[in-house]
């Protein structure tokens, strides 16, 4: 499968490459990845320092709390999409998930039929999740958070899910409750807000399990 890989805030994408290399690598070299960063200047994450250069670029795909921003942000991903893709899947941390749930609702909801016949992606991969805005409120100027309760199930293709017990963030499972419920894979492992790698094989092995349910849920509804 080709996957479209998105970053989370204050970081990169060679950042994302290192951090996902163990995963992809476990998940073996049938998949290949393309890598797209954010074109907002930020701050390198808290958690970066002390392992990345605070010399280099760090960045973010829009400001949270600016509606327009966000909305500019899903056009544009839409757009790159059908330019370079299509993409297989979707294999997104934090933001870069968030970004990715966005858009993927905002096509559900503007025309389901069109999205189940034919969706954007085929399955999603989300570490660590961010909560995807509400595209109705992306007219006005400061984006809502969709809501299971409020918007019921808004992504219907395979889903996975990891994040972290040690987690601060409470979005992950709020993303995981907008997904179809038969289609969606959990799986949350005793570290905080990261990405499984060698330095937790059984976290890795896990990640890689549910991720691979997906893949072949995603194949088998296709066709493939």
């Amino acid at each position: 499968m080709h996957f479209l890989c998105l970053h989370g805030m204050g970081t990169n994408s060679k950042v994302f490459e290192s951090q996902t290399a163990a995963l992809r690598y476990a998940l073996g070299d049938h998949h290949t990845y393309e890598f797209v960063e954010g074109v907002m200047k930020t701050e390198i994450a808290p958690d970066l320092k002390g392992i990345f250069s605070e010399n280099d670029q760090y960045f973010q795909y829009f400001d949270v709390d600016d509606a327009p921003s966000c909305r500019k942000a899903a056009s544009d991903l839409e757009h790159f999409i059908a330019a370079e893709g299509p993409f297989d899947g979707v294999l997104a941390f934090s933001q870069g998930a968030a970004l990715a749930a966005t858009l993927m609702a905002q096509r559900w909801q503007r025309d389901p039929v069109a999205e189940a016949a034919d969706p954007i992606f085929k399955c999603a991969i989300f570490f660590g999740a961010g909560l995807p805005c509400d595209p109705a409120s992306l007219q006005g100027e400061h984006p809502q958070g969709l809501s299971a309760k409020l918007h019921g199930e808004v992504i219907h293709v395979p889903t996975t899910h990891v994040w972290g017990q040690k987690d601060p963030s409470p979005y992950p499972p709020m993303l995981a409750d907008l997904c179809k419920s038969e289609l969606r894979q959990v799986y949350i492992h005793e570290g905080g807000h990261g990405i499984p790698g060698l330095q937790n094989g059984e976290a890795l092995r896990e990640s890689v399990r549910v991720i691979q349910r997906s893949i072949s849920l995603a194949k088998r509804a296709s066709g493939a």
